[in-house]
């Protein structure tokens, strides 16, 4: 961290980027060169009663007065990309676009090279939080939504990932041992969603889904038939089979995964505090068998973590800042195993935010995100008040010709048959 006048006369720290912030970037220009709006995330908060707007209002002043960093602009360098941090915060976003919209609308104003990384809105009984990934994950983004109950975000400056390695030297050794992490899935034929790489004008397409009380039978049937540790893997493996269920045996699946480093002693949430999986699963096999499915995406899980693979692939994205542009989207677009190239998003969890949020109870939360053309389909899985649940996101030229309600549909009879037999 240091100062500089930013060459307008106005004192601001800089900092520079961390390896989960310069792939964000990176990801946001792959978004905006396919017609999106960018590397934009939303958190749609369902509350059992209106939320204090004025209260609301208040509190998120407050929480951008305590924490700059939630107004900084990212400017380039000769340095890589960093971010000037105002010495007064600047108004935060309020904005008042109309629910049924307000997932693309607000997802079009961000611009973190203006300082607009934020955008909070209440619509009726939803508190909605859009935010720039450049800035933080969904984890970072619920700690957000926290500190609207607890002003408590103290050294936000510190942004290092724990137990990612501080010497250029070290990651750089790390950093190597990613092309043999990466090498088995190179030569992968994988499946692909119909429509993916194009851009239709029409808005994202979206479908949400709670299973209620349903939910804990789906996810003790996964831990019977996989053992413990079930849960990511049960899913995705229901997931590859739906998706077979929909358009017929097409190719390898191939999974990105945020393993989150926080720690409970971590002193930064504001942060892309979170290393890369990829795990995959062949062709065919999870309409054979969900169980066989779901057992090998355990054991590369396993086998990922035994080699350190979250961390080997933070290193290796620690040096995209020094690396021309022109790589990093090769890597990612060009075949590679990267976000790109891999045939959809998933993430599962709990969704961790107060059960009140300016005064009114909090019942769910959906997520939602700007999925890249390709590949053009994201579904994420959660757990909130309402029990188990995913959210099924395509572009619009996916969702021509494979619509949203039909993944969700596959995705919601699978879960169930394995509950029936599992």
């Amino acid at each position: 961290m240091r100062w500089s006048c930013g060459g307008c006369g106005l004192m601001a720290w800089t900092l520079p980027l961390e390896a989960g912030d310069a792939f964000a970037v990176t990801l946001d220009g792959l978004i905006r060169r396919g017609g999106g709006a960018g590397n934009c995330g939303q958190l749609r908060v369902h509350c059992g009663q209106d939320p204090d707007r004025q209260l609301v209002s208040e509190r998120v002043a407050r929480l951008h007065a305590a924490c700059p960093l939630l107004s900084a602009r990212l400017a380039g360098g000769l340095r890589g990309p960093r971010w000037w941090v105002p010495q007064q915060a600047a108004a935060p976003v309020w904005s008042g676009a109309d629910a049924a919209d307000s997932a693309d609308a607000h997802m079009a104003q961000l611009d973190p090279s203006r300082g607009r990384n934020l955008c909070w809105s209440i619509e009726g009984r939803e508190l909605i939080l859009t935010w720039h990934h450049a800035l933080c994950d969904a984890r970072g983004a619920m700690a957000l939504l926290t500190g609207l109950e607890q002003l408590g975000l103290d050294a936000w400056w510190q942004r290092s990932v724990t137990g990612c390695a501080q010497s250029a030297a070290e990651r750089g050794r790390q950093a190597r041992r990613a092309v043999d992490l990466l090498r088995p899935h190179r030569a992968r034929r994988l499946w692909q969603a119909p429509g993916a790489g194009a851009w239709a004008p029409e808005p994202m397409q979206r479908c949400h889904v709670s299973l209620g009380g349903e939910g804990d039978a789906i996810l003790a049937a996964g831990r019977r038939l996989v053992g413990r540790l079930a849960e990511t893997p049960f899913l995705l493996a229901c997931l590859a089979a739906a998706l077979e269920d929909c358009t017929g045996v097409g190719g390898d699946f191939l999974f990105p995964l945020a393993v989150d480093l926080r720690t409970p002693a971590a002193p930064a949430p504001i942060a892309n505090a979170h290393g890369f999986a990829f795990v995959a699963v062949d062709a065919g096999l999870a309409t054979l068998s969900v169980e066989s499915a779901a057992r090998a995406l355990k054991a590369q899980m396993r086998a990922w973590a035994r080699a350190d693979g979250e961390r080997v692939l933070l290193a290796s994205l620690s040096w995209f800042p020094r690396l021309p542009q022109a790589l990093v989207r090769r890597e990612l677009g060009l075949g590679g195993p990267g976000i790109a190239a891999s045939c959809l998003v998933a993430n599962t969890g709990l969704s961790r935010v107060p059960d009140r949020l300016a005064g009114a109870t909090v019942t769910g939360i959906d997520h939602l995100l700007m999925v890249p053309a390709r590949p053009g389909l994201a579904v994420l899985f959660r757990r909130d008040g309402r029990g188990l649940g995913f959210d099924v996101m395509a572009s619009a030229a996916v969702h021509q010709q494979l619509p949203v309600s039909r993944v969700a549909a596959a995705l919601q009879a699978r879960l169930r048959a394995c509950c029936e037999t599992g």
